[in-house]
């Protein structure tokens, strides 16, 4: 008798294993795809949460002080506007030196009245107290998110918040592609 020639016979079940098999490790990549995306997603929201909550301690600081400038003036009976814009710059400058290495860059300008509740997008009459004036300030950082502040200023030398907005740049990354020609 002849040796048959060593054929390999392939059944349901070994094909069905197969296919099986191969639907295992597909499944396999995908999820392992899925898990990096969702890694680095994560990694982005992260630094992106870091970085708001950096602008908005920032911001709290700076406020902290003005009313603290606000107090000190009112305890001196020498508070005057004049006075608190030419200091402005001194608080802008030690509220970046106690937030210490990459702190957000903070600009700060005096405005009036008028002005600042319309840039607060406040109505004068729905201030609670008359304003002297305000300042406005934007705390940004390297990622093109901003917080926008503008805190008015009572003629009692207290501080009143008119507004308080997170604002992110818009940055076109990419070739412009159009995603509907219409």
């Amino acid at each position: 008798m002849a040796k048959p020639h060593g054929s390999v016979r392939i059944g349901p079940i070994s094909l069905f294993t197969l296919i099986i098999t191969l639907c295992l490790a597909v499944m396999a990549v995908l999820t392992v795809t899925t898990a990096q995306a969702s890694y680095s997603l994560t990694a982005r929201q992260a630094d992106a949460v870091t970085m708001l909550y950096r602008d908005e301690r920032a911001a709290q600081l700076f406020v902290s002080k003005i009313d603290e400038a606000l107090s000190v003036g009112t305890k001196d009976k020498s508070f005057s506007t004049a006075d608190f814009e030419a200091g402005l710059d001194e608080i802008v400058a030690s509220t970046v030196k106690e937030l210490g290495d990459g702190a957000p860059a903070i600009e700060a300008d005096w405005m009036a009245a008028y002005d600042a509740c319309a840039a607060a997008g406040v109505d004068m009459v729905g201030v609670e107290k008359p304003l002297v004036g305000a300042v406005s300030a934007t705390i940004s950082g390297q990622d093109g998110r901003s917080l926008q502040i503008v805190v008015g200023i009572t003629p009692d030398s207290t501080c009143e918040l008119l507004s308080w907005k997170a604002v992110s740049t818009w940055t076109e990354e990419g070739a412009g592609e159009t995603l509907w020609a219409g």
